[in-house]
Parts: C-alpha cells; structure tokens; sequence
C-alpha cells in the first residue's frame, strides 16, 4: 500500500512538473512571437535613413542604372516638397479651426469662466509644446524639419 502510495504521489508531482514546464514553455513562445511581431520593438528609421534604405533597395531590386538612381532621388526631392507644402497648408487652416472653435466656446462661457478656460487653454498649449519637442513616442520618426538637406 505505501508503494503505491508513494507511487501515486510521485505521479501527480511529475503531472505537476510537466505542466509548469509546458506552461513556461507556451509563455516564452508566445511572447517571443508577440514581441518579435510588433513594429513598436522594431528599430525605427529616420526620415534620412529611411530614404538611404529605400533607395539603397530599389536600386538593388530593380537594378537602376547611376541615371535613374539620381532621378529618383530626385522624385523624392519633389514629393518632400509637396507634401511639405501640403503640410503648411493644412496647420494654417487647423489653426484657423482651432481659434474659430476657440472663440466660440469662449462666447458661451460666462465672464468668469472665460478666465478659466484663458488659463485651461494656456495649460493645454504648454503640455503640447512639451510633447512636441520631445518628439512621438519610440523616438524619431517623424517629418524632416524644412531645408534638413
């Protein structure tokens, strides 16, 4: 009886065992490919390096020639500036968004609660500034500043 009952004992101990190690196992693959397949873990380029990358690759892939290398280096050169113009038109007009919204909130307000929202906007502009040097989450990224090359 004592045998068997050692028996059983070590069974269920080497049930238990396997199980925490299949367990652990599961775990560490799971999230070895849940960290491997989020591009927040990957390296992030930025916007000059992304650019030797890509035209590094297409010249590669595609086989360009000095010619067509230099031509779309200089495509690129023209959709940077595109979009950088783009990009100065659309901040003038979400400005221009922003004071309208702004002063039609301030119009609903009550005298006193105009010096409060005057003060919640000031608090709000400085906290955005903050974010904004110190730039998007995971580093750099983010659009050349104007006239980087």
């Amino acid at each position: 009886m004592l045998r068997t009952k050692t028996s059983a004992v070590l069974s269920l101990v080497l049930v238990f065992v396997s199980g925490a190690l299949v367990g652990a196992l599961a775990h560490r693959a799971y999230t070895v490919s849940a960290a491997s397949a989020n591009p927040t873990n990957q390296r992030k380029l930025g916007p000059a390096d992304w650019r030797k990358h890509v035209l590094g690759e297409m010249q590669t892939k595609l086989k360009l020639d000095g010619q067509q290398a230099k031509r779309l280096n200089d495509i690129f050169d023209e959709v940077d500036a595109e979009v950088r113009e783009l990009r100065t038109k659309q901040n003038a007009q979400n400005q221009a968004i922003q004071t309208a919204t702004a002063e039609k909130i301030a119009e609903m307000l009550r005298p006193d609660q105009r010096d409060l929202y005057t003060q919640f906007r000031a608090e709000r502009e400085k906290e955005r500034e903050r974010r904004r040097l110190q730039g998007p989450p995971g580093g750099p990224g983010g659009p050349p500043p104007p006239n980087s090359r």
